[in-house]
């Protein structure tokens, strides 16, 4: 927004260059804003930079995270093959307790049929001691054996249950381990991806301030012909002003006896219609290089009488500029006035800022009132006396209705508060 003022104001040196306000002054103007942008830009490269780094030390962490993954995704698989090789296991070892259960079961039946209570008093009974011996002997192998089975079933079934679970819980370790690997990843390629959303919107801003940069270095070559051009024409208006005051002061001395003999025969009316005549003559920009402005510092009444100020000069604004006047915030279509007598060297629209209004009270000091929702005076060059009501309140940048003013002197902002009441 300031911008787009500084480059308006620098076209009243093509309009008015009769005001005597310096054209250096206009490029000093541009020069500062190149450099502001430059400092702006090696900002955003140091801020580039930094997020170049924080991206390097993420895809770090993030190639450190992947290859947690991937380990424990190997383990992962050593395990599960673990698991596959001992359900083998268990499915060889549940078919052999099958077999040994269905030997148990066999013999359990047969003797529920035969009804043997006592097989060893049966031994005992009948045939000779050999015979009963080694039946003795089949007898204790027999029941040892089925002992050995019970308790070998028992062991390994336990077993297997110890080794499947202890397994199981270690697969299920690991699966939670490589899940929260996978949320941790995720989570830093969604801080890696803002980082570079950020970087991407750096290097669109740092695109802008280069294209401003050289905007702003095409402007000061254009502002270096046009001071060369004005002081060629001011050094000019100065000859030939000199040399018509020179020629009016000849012709003044000539002419006096003559005038003498004529004014003796006019009356005070026809001497004040010549003195008006001579007064028209004197050209409206030079009597504002004759008017002292700065005589009003203090004195001055805010341009919307019920109007408050919200932002004051130095400010930052909702837009992340700097307020280079007074923000006033007022009900809308309240009247504007001009805080001095001046000339309208500007009425009309200027993008960014809506229907404005400059006004030159000599040759250091314009007022800019921005923001209008009605223009009220007619034409550029329309003299305006302090209190003219020059439009009405409308809506400013950040939304708030009111009017945007500031004070100029030799065309630089400046802190406005010193000169109002």
């Amino acid at each position: 927004m300031v911008k787009k003022l500084l480059i308006f104001l620098s076209s009243f040196v093509f309009l008015m260059p009769v005001m005597g306000n310096k054209p250096t002054q206009n490029l000093d103007l541009v020069q500062k804003k190149l450099k502001e942008a430059e400092i702006s830009l090696e900002n955003k490269e140091s801020k580039k930079n930094k997020i170049e780094r924080q991206l390097a030390l993420i895809d770090s962490e993030l190639s450190s995270y992947r290859i947690k993954i991937q380990k424990t995704n190997l383990e992962i698989q050593k395990n599960q093959k673990e698991i596959n090789i001992l359900e083998k296991k268990i499915k060889i070892k549940t078919e052999q307790i099958e077999k040994i259960k269905k030997q148990v079961a066999d013999l359990l039946n047969y003797q529920y049929k035969h009804q043997y209570p006592n097989a060893l008093v049966i031994i005992m009974q009948n045939g000779n001691l050999n015979d009963k011996t080694r039946n003795l002997e089949y007898l204790k192998y027999i029941q040892n054996t089925q002992r050995k089975s019970f308790s070998s079933l028992k062991s390994e079934q336990q077993e297997l249950y110890i080794l499947e679970n202890s397994l199981q819980e270690k697969s299920n370790k690991l699966k939670q381990l490589a899940q929260h690997n996978r949320k941790m990843a995720k989570q830093v390629e969604i801080q890696r991806n803002k980082q570079i959303k950020l970087k991407n919107s750096i290097e669109i801003a740092i695109d802008q301030d280069k294209r401003e940069i050289k905007t702003l270095q095409q402007s000061e070559n254009r502002l270096n012909h046009l001071i060369r051009d004005l002081a060629k024409q001011q050094k000019q208006r100065q000859l030939v002003y000199q040399s018509k005051r020179k020629n009016n002061t000849l012709n003044n001395i000539h002419s006096s006896k003559k005038d003498k003999q004529v004014l003796g025969n006019l009356t005070q009316e026809d001497l004040h219609l010549t003195e008006s005549k001579h007064a028209s003559i004197i050209d409206s920009s030079e009597s504002l290089v004759n008017s002292n402005f700065s005589r009003y510092k203090g004195l001055l009444r805010l341009p919307v009488r019920e109007g408050i100020i919200s932002q004051s000069y130095g400010q930052k604004r909702d837009d992340f500029g700097i307020v280079k006047g007074f923000v006033i915030r007022s009900p809308q279509n309240l009247p504007v006035f001009s805080v001095g007598d001046g000339i309208v060297v500007y009425r009309g629209v200027i993008p960014g800022y809506g229907s404005t209004v400059v006004i030159m009270h000599d040759n250091v000091y314009v007022t800019i009132y921005t923001g209008l929702s009605r223009i009220n005076v007619s034409s550029d060059g329309e003299r305006v006396k302090a209190n003219t009501i020059i439009g009405e309140t409308g809506v400013q940048y950040n939304g708030e209705t009111g009017l945007y003013f500031e004070l100029r002197e030799n065309s630089r902002p400046i802190n406005p508060k010193s000169w109002f009441k």
